[in-house]
């Protein structure tokens, strides 16, 4: 009985399936703004799924034990995660925010895993949060519905477009006199790396557009050129260490053809910028994940014939990109970029084919 919730104890998951009591904040049913407006704010657009920053209008409130569940499948999760006393399904603690992608893949499945547990565990450390976000935001449903019917505006219709454009920058200077970092924007940029087609999410807020100004303006430059060649460099560096892998792995004869790059996932967010002397110095922080194949030719056991070897290579991990222009070289300054990568998992294997 020490891990059993009371209610699990009494053998009846209708206790925590049921209606919330009136007034309790919490999800009932439907897609409440306000309730997925404060899990935004807690989880900092990020999808508990697939770990990218969201647009607002992109996700979805996640139930991380399924709301069918019920009956002992229920009880069996409730034990397995050691859920405590006052679980229900839809209450902040079971809350999440999911991306539609994800939540379209995700389903009902049941997920028993420690991974799992973890993140229950956060989603309650984050309750009180949400709870309290709700409660400061039910007078303002009016609101909420009004900038939300914005966010999703037709705006291929030109009278909705001319509107819109009118209107919506008075809301943003609204929202960065109250907190400059609440004007965040997620933007994307498309890459060309190696080959390799990449769209990177890239978040700015007002102190980056102000940077992206600067670097267009008087460096005479592109963001979206300064952040390519960043990324460039980056995977070249991750291939770099990941060809070493392979090399030690085989034989001091095989033959390695390049690394190729199978998948790649990149985010983006404007860390500072600052003029230092005669140098501007913008830094951004990044998050990759990354997988990497290659084959080899190499001599078999008895040195008579060929024998080819597959490899393969995760890369997961943080990155700062720095980005330097020596300004007393204008009017046209050449631009530095330094990247430094921190692996957070990493895991590669060379077999023989």
């Amino acid at each position: 009985m020490s891990h059993l919730t009371a209610a699990a104890a009494a053998g009846n998951p209708a206790l925590m399936t049921g209606p919330l009591p009136k007034g309790e904040i919490g999800y009932r049913g439907h897609d409440d703004v306000v309730l997925r407006g404060a899990l935004y704010e807690v989880w900092n657009s990020i999808c508990v799924s697939c770990g990218l920053p969201q647009k607002f209008t992109d996700t979805h409130i996640d139930h991380l034990i399924p709301r069918t569940v019920t009956g002992a499948g229920l009880l069996d999760l409730v034990r397995f995660h050691t859920l405590p006393t006052d679980f229900h399904i839809h209450r902040p603690a079971n809350l999440a925010l999911i991306c539609q992608t994800c939540n379209t893949k995700k389903g009902n499945r049941l997920l028993k895993t420690l991974s799992m547990t973890l993140t229950l565990g956060t989603a309650r450390s984050h309750a009180t949060e949400v709870v309290r976000l709700v409660q400061e935001h039910v007078t303002a449903r009016k609101v909420a519905r009004w900038l939300t019917e914005a966010a999703r505006a037709d705006l291929s219709d030109p009278n909705t477009r001319r509107e819109f454009e009118q209107h919506a920058p008075a809301i943003t200077q609204t929202l960065a006199l109250l907190d400059e970092d609440k004007a965040d924007f997620l933007a994307e940029r498309s890459f060309e790396l190696d080959g390799y087609d990449v769209t990177v999410p890239l978040s700015l807020n007002a102190r980056g557009r102000t940077a992206q100004a600067i670097i267009e303006s008087v460096c005479g430059d592109t963001l979206t050129a300064s952040l390519g060649d960043g990324l460039t460099r980056l995977l070249a560096e991750l291939k770099e260490a990941v060809g070493a892998r392979f090399h030690r792995k085989g034989s001091e004869d095989a033959d390695w053809m390049p690394v190729e790059t199978d998948r790649l996932d990149i985010t983006l967010e404007f860390a500072d910028f600052a003029r230092r002397g005669d140098d501007l110095h913008v830094d951004f922080t990044g998050l990759v994940y990354a997988q990497f194949t290659a084959t080899a030719a190499q001599s078999d056991d008895l040195g008579d014939g060929l024998v080819l070897l597959d490899a393969w290579a995760y890369q997961d991990g943080s990155f700062r990109l720095s980005l330097r222009w020596d300004l007393t070289e204008s009017p046209d300054p050449q631009r530095e970029v330094a990247v430094t990568f921190s692996s957070s998992y990493s895991d590669y294997s060379v077999t023989r084919a």
